[in-house]
């Protein structure tokens, strides 16, 4: 929960930083994508300005396809930085939540990723991004018992 209150006061402050015009609303865009956090998902994206954007995604964790179960679920969100406008290269810090059988929903993922996404440009677009992601199925705090690996994320949006 306060990574939750962390996570708006965060987009509020950015919205200040980076305001739009008053006469242009936020584009915003539907995606499908897979990836070791976020897992084969389907999700959104707001862009709040040229340099900013917020996701969140629901799916179903990649081993769940490899060995077959009811139970699991993937709560993704992230926040993506655009940088160099003309290239689409964005840095982003993608977190999921994963639900299991005998858990409550819990903080599972974290992953700094880098990557191109384009956002600004409407129409259908693939994207791509990689980045070292800390895994940890630890039943009381994020941090104990963590698995390193590396987090390849792909997938196609499309803007409206």
């Amino acid at each position: 929960m306060k990574l939750f209150k962390i996570l708006i006061f965060f987009s509020i402050f950015l919205l200040n930083v980076y305001p739009q015009t008053k006469n242009k609303l936020p584009k915003f865009d539907v995606n499908i994508g897979i990836g070791k956090v976020g897992g084969l998902r389907m999700g959104g994206r707001i862009l709040f300005s040229k340099h900013f954007s917020f996701e969140t995604s629901i799916g179903r964790p990649i081993t769940l396809f490899i060995i077959p179960s009811k139970n699991g679920m993937n709560l993704s969100f992230g926040m993506n930085f655009h940088l160099l406008d003309k290239k689409n290269f964005t840095l982003s810090f993608i977190g999921a939540f994963t639900d299991a059988a005998t858990d409550k929903l819990k903080l599972t993922y974290l992953s700094p990723t880098v990557g191109v996404m384009i956002l600004n440009k409407k129409g259908g677009h693939f994207f791509m991004r990689i980045g070292p992601y800390a895994e940890s199925f630890s039943s009381d705090f994020f941090g104990r018992n963590v698995n390193l690996g590396v987090n390849i994320d792909l997938g196609y949006n499309f803007v409206f």
